[in-house]
């Protein structure tokens, strides 16, 4: 390998656990979670839960046990009644 293409492969690890560090910083835990089915529980599953930081874009990463890679879930957001 040459010089240049190990300072660039460095610099880019370096670029890439700053963004992990940053986004960690910025996840916030639920304070509440609920996880509620319909049928069965075994094929189907609802995630909800409650923040402080109000409305914003939220994900759930969520991996079936046959499989290894992980899914990605965009999440709706929806104020609380009376909040």
């Amino acid at each position: 390998m040459s010089v240049a293409k190990g300072l660039c492969h460095t610099v880019y690890k370096k670029l890439v656990f700053f963004l992990l560090l940053v986004t960690a910083g910025w996840a916030q835990d639920p304070s509440i979670l609920y996880l509620t089915w319909k049928g069965d529980p075994a094929t189907t599953m609802t995630v909800m839960w409650h923040t402080t930081t109000g409305n914003g874009p939220s994900a759930v990463y969520y991996q079936h046990p046959a499989q290894s890679t992980w899914q990605k879930s965009e999440a709706v957001s929806k104020p609380l009644a009376r909040s």
